[in-house]
């Protein structure tokens, strides 16, 4: 009976896990080149895509849920 649960249990598990496998996320911080402070309110985009996000008050930018 155990194995027969264990079986029933990875069957009905294994999309799930392969789906989580399939967006990412990238992260960062713009700093200006010559001083090295933080850029807030940038715009970062990923060129050809409809994915972006705008730096916080520290130049931090985070785009989630990319395929």
């Amino acid at each position: 009976m155990p194995r027969k649960f264990l079986c029933l249990a990875v069957a009905l598990l294994w999309p799930v896990l392969l789906y989580a496998g399939t967006t990412g996320k990238i992260a960062g911080v713009v700093k200006d080149k010559e001083t090295g402070e933080p850029l807030p309110g940038a715009n970062v985009i990923i060129v050809g895509t409809t994915y972006g996000a705008s730096a916080n008050l520290d130049g931090e930018y985070v785009i989630l849920n990319l395929l």
